[in-house]
């Protein structure tokens, strides 16, 4: 037996933990570890990929109906019909992304049957991310709040919104789509 300096049983915790943290990083690129779930990165990136996709589709179509809408010579959306469709379609947009977000964060936490409120995207948003949290908040009030159910139309409000939609998307942005 090989002498060390301190005990032999110290040599062993130490021994293990670094192997563990080898065994670990040798693991982590090939799959990542949630409590119950098991994921792997190919898995990920489809689930990324698709989310991705599904949400900009959203906000494509947002986009064709805020056309739709027209503009007046002051700065205003003519039609409201077409803005509060637009933002609600934006809308619906963030919360598929953060959905996708969500899933690849943690699993297990969309599997409830119950309907989802802004305060579940709250709370689970607050535990990771304060930047994120504010563009939750500025698309919630600004897409939601004001453009679909209030009708508001001023165009620089409403660019506002879906700049904060795009920030809350390319959370998932898949690194192909870079």
């Amino acid at each position: 037996m090989k002498k060390y300096k301190g005990t032999l049983q110290n040599h062993t915790k130490s021994h293990f933990f670094a192997n563990f943290h080898k065994n670990f990083t040798k693991l982590a690129k090939n799959i990542y570890i949630y409590v119950g779930s098991i994921m792997t990165i190919p898995e990920r990136q489809h689930i990324k990929r698709d989310g991705y996709a599904e949400a900009m589709r959203y906000i494509a179509n947002a986009k064709g109906y805020l056309q739709k809408a027209g503009m007046d010579n002051k700065g205003f959306y003519g039609d409201k019909k077409y803005v509060r469709t637009a933002c609600g379609t934006a809308y619906n947009g963030v919360l598929e992304a953060l959905n996708t977000y969500l899933k690849l964060k943690n699993p297990d936490v969309l599997k409830t049957d119950e309907r989802k409120t802004i305060d579940f995207y709250r709370k689970n948003l607050a535990k990771d991310n304060r930047k994120t949290l504010k563009a939750l908040e500025t698309a919630y009030h600004i897409l939601h709040v004001c453009g679909y159910y209030e009708g508001a139309k001023d165009s620089d409000f409403i660019k506002l919104g879906f700049k904060s939609a795009k920030e809350l998307i390319d959370l998932i942005k898949p690194a192909e789509a870079a």
